[in-house]
Formats: C-alpha cells, sequence, structure tokens
C-alpha cells in the first residue's frame, strides 16, 4: 500500500490545527475565568485599554468559552473605566 504524501501532510496539518484551537480555547476560558487576570492585563495597557477592552469583548462573543460575566465585570463602572 503506497501512502500518499500530500494526503498525510494535510492531516498532519488538521491535526496540529485542532491542537492549536483545542490549546488556545482550554488557556483563553482559564485565563478569562478570573476577573484580578483581566484587571491586571487591562491596567498594564495604559491609554490602549479601552481598545484591549473592547477587543475581549468582541472576542468572547466568537470564542463560547470565554465568560462574558468577568469581563463585563472587570470593564464595570467601580472596577477599571469608572
Amino acid at each position: 500500500m503506497k501512502i500518499n504524501l500530500e494526503k498525510l501532510k494535510s492531516w498532519v496539518e488538521l491535526i496540529i490545527f485542532i491542537i492549536v484551537i483545542v490549546l488556545i480555547t482550554i488557556y483563553s476560558s482559564k485565563f478569562f475565568a478570573n476577573i484580578e487576570n483581566i484587571r491586571s492585563l487591562l491596567s498594564k495597557a495604559g491609554v490602549l485599554a479601552p481598545l484591549i477592552f473592547m477587543s475581549i469583548q468582541f472576542i468572547q462573543v466568537i470564542v463560547a468559552p470565554i465568560s462574558h460575566y468577568v469581563i463585563q465585570a472587570a470593564g464595570g463602572q467601580f472596577l477599571v473605566f469608572g
């Protein structure tokens, strides 16, 4: 049985892509589950904090494991931008 190298390469690329997506999802769900992580990230961002916060909100709509409750609390009136 002859192995088609192009087909094998495609499968390996697909598997690597899936592994990367899974790892990103796991890391992001753990990072964004803690309000202190988000507050720390935004406080270090300086003047770019509002842009980063809006980007995080945009991403949390697309990436389901990111909890919107924590992000809303971090950007709330008394925590970061108030």
